[in-house]
Parts: C-alpha cells; sequence; structure tokens
C-alpha cells in the first residue's frame, strides 16, 4: 500500500508539472534510437538494460528491450509498438519472455520529455510477478538534475542526476521501502542507494 501510495505521489508530481512544462517542447534534435544503462545497489545487486526505438511515422514507432540482473541471473526480453500523442510524450505496449520463470512478460510504458522536465516509467508483469520502476526529474540547468524515483521491493526516494556530456547521465538515488526477504518469508524495512550510468547512441 506504502509502495502504491509512492507511485501515485510521483505520478501527482508529473502531472501538476505537466501543464506548465510542456508549453516549452525540446527542440528538435537527430534521434538515437539505443540506450543503454548499468546500475549497482548498496545489496550487491548490478542490473544492465538495453532499449531501442525507431519511429515508423511520425505518431507511431517500434521498441524493444532486454535486461539482465546478477547474481540472480534474471533475464528478460519484449518488444512492441508506441504512440506519441504529443511531441514530448510517449506510451507504449510490450510482450515477451522472462527466463526465471521460463513464462511470457508483458510491459506497458510511459515517457514525457520537455526541456524543464522529464518522467519515464514501466509497469511489467508475468511469471515473476508485478514490477514497476519510475522516475520524475527537473531539470536544474544544462549538467545537473534532480527528482524522485520509485521501483517496486526496493522504495522511493530522492534521485540526483549528472550530465557529464548530453547524450550520458550519472545517477544517484536513495530509495527507502520494504524489501522482501525470502529465507525469513516476510519484509524488512531498508534503505538502498543505487548508482547507475546510461548513455544514447
Amino acid at each position: 500500500m506504502k509502495r502504491l501510495r509512492s507511485l501515485i505521489l510521483l505520478l501527482l508530481f508529473a502531472s501538476v508539472s505537466l501543464p506548465i512544462l510542456a508549453a516549452e517542447p525540446e527542440k528538435e534534435e537527430v534521434e538515437k534510437p539505443w540506450w543503454a544503462e548499468v546500475l549497482v545497489q548498496s545489496d550487491g545487486t548490478s542490473k544492465a538494460v538495453l532499449w531501442y526505438e525507431r519511429d515508423v511515422t511520425e505518431r507511431f514507432g517500434f521498441f524493444a528491450l532486454a535486461t539482465a540482473e546478477d547474481p540472480s541471473r534474471y533475464g528478460a526480453v519484449y518488444a512492441g509498438p508506441y504512440w506519441k500523442p504529443t511531441d514530448w510524450s510517449q506510451i507504449g505496449i510490450g510482450i515477451g519472455r522472462e527466463n526465471q520463470p521460463n513464462a511470457v512478460r508483458r510491459a506497458l510504458f510511459y515517457s514525457i520529455d520537455t526541456e524543464k522536465f522529464y518522467s519515464f516509467g514501466t509497469f511489467e508483469n508475468g511469471g515473476s510477478g508485478p514490477w514497476h520502476r519510475a522516475h520524475a526529474i527537473y531539470r536544474l540547468n544544462e549538467k545537473w538534475s534532480a527528482g524522485a524515483m520509485t521501483e517496486r521491493d526496493v522504495g522511493f526516494g530522492p534521485r540526483i542526476e549528472f550530465n557529464p556530456t548530453k547524450d550520458s547521465i550519472i545517477w544517484l538515488a536513495v530509495l527507502r521501502g520494504n524489501i522482501p526477504n525470502v529465507e525469513l518469508e516476510l519484509k524488512e524495512k531498508k534503505t538502498t542507494v543505487m548508482i547507475g550510468f546510461s548513455i544514447s547512441f
């Protein structure tokens, strides 16, 4: 319930900001179809994500995602269409497979990107159960941004970002939440530090 409240707060944060920020969309640029991210967590977990997208028309396109986690060796791939209701927003659905268990994986994502604000969220379900991750970020200047982030089974908290180059981001998030303890079959309140690096190319 607390995690759901955190997600609702994050989405409300985004929806309140949009009427102000959407008035100034980003300038037209050459799109880079690939995006990759690696992150490490204070609990020893590491993750890698590779994303590809391509516009088919002005409003519709196709995306694909592959993700892997260590040390669990979890992996998933899915792909599907997306729709751009506006120049600064995107909604997509995908279907694919995961390896633990070997089952169908379904996903829904949204993306919002204006001059001063951006937000991205993905919501998945399938054999291993529901999962989500979302963030909402204000661009303070060309190099620094700050906002909030939530992830299922990790928590909710602040996130800061630094852009060493135009197409790369180094970010840090400190999330607090109820984390499942499989051995004890309960959830424990913990703080998780996440450090990530992403790049578009």
